[in-house]
């Protein structure tokens, strides 16, 4: 799907934002994460207009993998965006 999204994308000028809802599998995959991360620096002009977003009861579940799937896509120009949040009760902090 990711590589589908990042082939719509036209690589100049402003253009729409697609959004790409991940599992919270694909989150906790470090091999994902890699293949991801690739994918996306190959195409920063595409990877500008691309959010990425994961269901927050996933990620509130295991924070720790959370932080590390964030800090492995602050290289690239993707956004992150949480899905469905405040649906599951979560504490704001």
């Amino acid at each position: 799907m990711v590589s589908s999204a990042l082939e719509r994308l036209t690589p100049a000028g402003d253009g729409p934002v697609l959004a790409v809802n991940l599992s919270p599998s694909s989150v906790k995959d470090a091999e994902f994460l890699e293949w991801l991360r690739g994918r996306l620096e190959e195409a920063p002009e595409r990877a500008r207009r691309l959010v990425l977003e994961a269901p927050e009861y996933g990620v509130m579940s295991d924070p720790a993998t959370t932080e590390r799937f964030l800090d492995g896509l602050a290289t690239t120009a993707a956004g992150f965006g949480l899905d469905h949040f405040g649906v599951g009760a979560v504490p704001f902090g």
